[in-house]
């Protein structure tokens, strides 16, 4: 299938489908795909955004709990000696974690009011949909951009950390970081888990 029909029948899954699909009917998907997320091996590049983001939060527990050190260890030290990385290769880590989480609410903002413009264009007039919705395009540009700035980010990190350091957190990522990472997937039962599909996390 083309990239862009690939892309229009996704848009057309996250925006319509909530407005055509009955309860029974999307609980009964939701349990199928539920089976085929244990399969999903979730990209690298993935790993780093879902980390970037929980690693934004921790630190920002950290400095509203500053005392936690001397307690015990904060959650931020544990999450470094997880990942056995030293606390100067860690101020890399956090570095890039602050800047992406900031780089990523952007996109999403953005991302989100096309899509809900399209939802109430769609909703007004099924035919002003077709063939494409209104911002497939857009969509399609802010997503490339989107992985963009993550993999820059990615490599703008793992050239400060150093070939060492970056094997030990990609590591980490692939193995004690990911079997915290809940995965479910937002496309039809028959359809590949390649495809449309999208992870959360909970370490």
């Amino acid at each position: 299938m083309p990239a862009q029909s690939r892309l229009c029948l996704q848009w057309m899954l996250i925006t319509l489908l909530p407005l055509l699909v009955p309860a029974g009917a999307a609980q009964a998907v939701s349990k199928q795909n539920a089976a085929q997320a244990a399969k999903v091996q979730i990209p690298l590049s993935h790993l780093y955004v879902h980390f970037y983001l929980y690693e934004a939060h921790v630190e920002r527990v950290a400095l509203a709990h500053p005392h936690a050190a001397a307690k015990g260890g904060s959650a931020k030290d544990h999450l470094r000696k997880r990942a056995g990385l030293s606390q100067a290769e860690w101020q890399h880590v956090t570095a890039s974690s602050q800047r992406m989480e900031s780089a990523l609410t952007a996109f999403n903002a953005q991302s989100q009011a096309l899509i809900q413009s399209d939802r109430a264009t769609c909703k007004v007039s099924t035919m002003a949909c077709l063939p494409a919705p209104p911002n497939l395009q857009k969509l399609s540009q802010l997503h490339k951009q989107r992985e963009q700035a993550v993999a820059d980010e990615n490599s703008s990190l793992e050239s400060a950390l150093g070939a060492e350091a970056t094997r030990k957190f990609r590591a980490f990522l692939q193995g004690d970081f990911a079997n915290h990472i809940k995965v479910f997937t937002n496309m039809p039962a028959t359809a590949p888990p390649s495809q449309g599909a999208n992870q959360g996390v909970q370490p």
